[in-house]
Parts: structure tokens; sequence; C-alpha cells
């Protein structure tokens, strides 16, 4: 996973006109709409940080694609690695400043993400190989591997509370 950031990264800062075009697509997107008004507190952004990152990264691309098709996350959340790194890509010293306090965003962030595709690989080999699990059909393979996700996505739920308490206030702060 850190080295699919790391490839974005590269890409982002020997082609800075790729990390523009894609900054200027996300800000075009909406997507940052609101979260620049709040900026100045940290509760009601670090909630829309959590949001973004619990419902969006987690489950949106991530685990309920892997529900449909197994592992199908995994490959996902592979492609938003790489745009991630090409988004933050530092093209000045100003950018490389503000990346350093928050690599530790990334770090902490990530282990929630370590854990959720993980949860996806044993969800994905519980169904197609149902006696990895001890189970008699795929279909109870299937719901033992949701199991282990729900177990797993809990601990990465603690871990993104965190994070995103610590980038709120990295970013009201820090930055």
């Amino acid at each position: 996973m850190y080295g699919l950031l790391i490839i974005g990264l590269l890409i982002g800062i020997m082609f800075p006109e790729v990390r523009d075009a894609r900054v200027d697509a996300v800000l075009a997107g909406g997507s940052l709409t609101g979260v620049s008004d709040l900026a100045s507190s940290v509760w009601p952004l670090a909630a829309v940080v959590l949001f973004n990152n619990v419902l969006v990264a987690s489950l949106a691309v991530i685990v309920l694609p892997s529900l449909v098709i197994p592992f199908a996350g995994i490959a996902l959340f592979a492609i938003s690695l790489v745009d991630t790194g090409i988004l933050l890509a530092p093209v000045d010293a100003e950018a490389a400043w503000a990346l350093l306090p928050h690599s530790v965003v990334l770090l902490v962030e990530f282990q929630a993400y370590v854990l959720l595709i993980f949860g996806v690989f044993l969800h994905g080999r519980a169904w197609l190989r149902p006696s990895s699990v001890a189970a008699p059909t795929r279909r109870r393979g299937y719901v033992r591997g949701l199991e282990r996700i729900a177990w797993l996505g809990l601990l990465a739920l603690v871990i993104h509370i965190v994070a995103a308490i610590y980038e709120a206030f990295e970013i009201v702060y820090i930055l």
C-alpha cells in the first residue's frame, strides 16, 4: 500500500501538470465544498473527515465492492492510493512542509485501511474456499467472511476516529 502511494507521489512530482489537473478536477467536482468553512473548528472538521474516511474510502471503495466481487475493493483502493499520491505530491517547498505533519495522518489512516483490506481478503477467501473457515457451503463461507470484516472493521473504526481527530487538529492548528 505504501508503495502505491509513493508511486503516486513520484508521478505527481515528475509530472506536475498531472497533479494540477487532478487537483483542479477535485476542486471542480465539489467534493471539498464546505470543508474550508470548517477549517477553523476542530470537531465539525473531524466529523467530516471521519465521514469521508469511513463511508467513502472504507465502505464504498474497499468493503462494498468486495461483497459483490471477491477482492474488488483491494484493486479499487490500489487505484485510489496512486490517485491520492498524485494529489498529495509536494510540487513546491510549501507543499513539502505541509506533507510532513500530514504523514502522521497517512500512517495512522493506512493502518485502518490495512485492517479492512485484510478483512476483505479473509472474506473473499472464505467465500471462494469455504473450507478455509470450516464452512460447509459458499453461502456459509460468505457469512463467516462478513463476520471477519465486521470485527476488523470495528478496529478500523477506532483507528479512523483517532486519525480524524488528529487530522482536524493538524488542519486547524498546524497547517
